[in-house]
């Protein structure tokens, strides 16, 4: 039901939310998958995603991730990365703990759960320093990884967060030295149009460093980047003409 964006609403203003807090903490594993994936569903809303945090979800959640079966797991981090698409929502997630066991999916996941962690991921690198904790936590090597082996999912939620993590400079360095320029401009050629787009704008991201414009270079980004900027959609043009 709450899929619908009307539901959300309606569900949330009925009271569901702190009995699926509890269903998280105190379920068997199939009540605490459920319950993530309600509140997934739920976290829609903005006015939820408060709502949520301020019933101690956020701690939940991440317990659900640390502990949780397969199905959980994906689920808390499904969850953690709709929730985090509020400002102050990043900061409590990542008090709770969030980074540590995302970066460990990230690492050990089956596909689905590489692909929600590093959404969640991405969602919680847009707050400045939450981005020097991912990038601290381990999060860079498994990133350009997933870049290189994911499907298609995977690999465009990766290249958002490598996007998101580039916007620090010391990131800029250290995911160019895990070989992130190279995955990125193979991405460039053979990815779907978002896939292309993601990997445009993090290019973009990574080139405001000195050294990584001499990198992007010799690995081979001009022609595919030109490609785009003949032929992709209008944000993937927007993204090549920015690299270039």
């Amino acid at each position: 039901l709450a899929a619908n964006a009307d539901n959300k609403i309606t569900i949330a203003r009925a009271g569901a939310v702190e009995p699926l807090v509890d269903l998280l903490n105190t379920g068997n594993a199939a009540g605490k998958t459920q319950a993530a994936g309600a509140m997934w569903n739920l976290a829609g809303n903005d006015s939820n995603r408060t709502t949520i945090v301020r019933s101690g979800a956020a701690e939940s959640l991440v317990e659900l991730l640390r502990t949780g079966d397969a199905a959980g797991k994906i689920k808390a981090a499904g969850a953690l990365c709709s929730l985090a698409g509020s400002t102050d929502n990043k900061i409590v997630i990542a008090r709770a703990g969030a980074v540590e066991p995302l970066v460990q999916l990230l690492r050990a996941g089956d596909s689905a759960g590489k692909t929600q962690a590093a959404g969640a991921l991405t969602s919680l690198a847009g707050d400045a320093n939450i981005k020097i904790d991912i990038a601290r936590a381990g999060a860079l090597e498994p990133l350009v990884q997933l870049l290189r082996t994911g499907d298609a999912a995977g690999k465009t939620q990766a290249a958002g967060a490598v996007w998101n993590l580039a916007g620090n400079a010391d990131n800029k360095i250290a995911i160019a030295r895990a070989g992130g320029m190279e995955t990125l401009v193979e991405l460039l050629r053979t990815g779907d149009a978002v896939e292309k787009t993601q990997a445009a704008g993090a290019m973009w991201a990574l080139a405001c460093n000195t050294e990584n414009k001499i990198m992007i270079g010799r690995a081979g980004a001009v022609e595919p980047l030109v490609q785009l900027l003949m032929n992709g959609d209008a944000e993937g043009k927007t993204q090549a003409a920015g690299v270039l």
